[in-house]
């Protein structure tokens, strides 16, 4: 059997995985190949799903070749005719849509950005502003969060968020300056676990035990006394509630995202916080300063709140939870 790529324009919209293929396969297999797979300048503009279907089911596909004018809009109308894509879907469909240019097909070809979005927007019925949002997606979020929307697990409005939480610090490889990390142990008496680290931060913490993002310290039993300083990411949700159900004695950093889930949960199992009067500059592994857009907040969980008060009413105003 030939084998034949995905046309750019078909690869716009996210393949079909695990049962919903098995179902075509199965499908295949007990009816044929209903709807040939449509060619376009040598490779499959539609079909791509029931061409794989087929070579699951040992299935010899029929090819037609497509002999219309508008190649972009013959992918979209079939796709969004058959398929339950979200409007996070669609929006990110819409926003490399608009990114490629007038047309679809013609390499090189852009077209202005407000009408771009304006077309992408009628072709696949969702909203400008969401096309416009996703296209920061693309620009700025990390693959696995694109991924997510391509499947469906994640939403634009979410990722975008995501990106606004590590505005706040640059991005996950940015350092705490020292100063902080000598009052957090003066707090503390020392540091016997960080679990989200790397051997460059541990020549400042020193911790006695660090996990690195490949060992996964969320996966790790966290004991004694330990500083924190989690991703600016989608996982510090889950850092911050790994702390709040470990036994330890911690002091963790993060922005004063006040109207987070995760603030809250940190806010009301900690026993004092202190919010920074200026914005911390973080650094990164060649000395370069960070912008922070906004303060930070110190969280302390443990018994030693006076302590904590005496340390960090130097940098901010702590407050005690009763």
């Amino acid at each position: 059997m030939k084998m034949y790529e995905a046309h750019k324009l078909a690869n716009f919209f996210p393949l079909i995985e695990g049962e919903e293929f098995e179902k075509l396969v199965d499908d295949i297999k007990a009816n044929g190949l209903l709807n040939p797979i449509v060619l376009y300048e040598g490779k499959i503009l539609d079909g791509r799903n029931r061409f794989n279907a087929c070579l699951e089911a040992g299935i010899q596909p029929l090819f037609v070749e497509y002999d219309g004018d508008s190649p972009l809009n013959h992918v979209v109308s079939l796709n969004l005719t058959r398929r339950h894509l979200s409007e996070s879907q669609r929006a990110l469909i819409g926003a490399k849509l608009a990114n490629l240019g007038h047309g679809g097909v013609r390499q090189g070809a852009n077209w202005h950005l407000e009408t771009s979005i304006k077309d992408a927007s009628n072709l696949l019925n969702v909203s400008p502003r969401s096309i416009k949002r996703a296209n920061k997606v693309l620009e700025q979020s990390p693959q696995e969060d694109i991924e997510a929307i391509e499947k469906g697990e994640m939403t634009v409005n979410k990722a975008v968020n995501n990106l606004i939480v590590t505005k706040y610090t640059g991005n996950e490889e940015w350092y705490t300056p020292k100063k902080y990390i000598d009052m957090a142990r003066e707090v503390l008496g020392r540091i016997d676990i960080d679990p989200a680290s790397n051997s460059f931060a541990n020549e400042v913490v020193q911790a006695t035990t660090y996990y690195t993002k490949e060992d996964n310290g969320l996966t790790k039993e966290w004991q004694g006394k330990m500083w924190l300083n989690p991703p600016y990411s989608s996982i510090i949700a889950d850092f911050i509630d790994k702390t709040c159900n470990s036994d330890v004695e911690a002091i963790v950093l993060t922005n004063n995202s006040t109207d987070t889930k995760w603030f809250a949960q940190a806010a009301n199992n900690c026993d004092a916080i202190c919010f920074t009067y200026g914005r911390i500059n973080f650094y990164d592994d060649t000395d370069k300063k960070s912008s922070p857009t906004n303060g930070q907040a110190f969280f302390y969980f443990g018994d030693n709140v006076e302590k904590f008060n005496e340390v960090f009413k130097e940098i901010g105003f702590v407050v005690t939870l009763i």
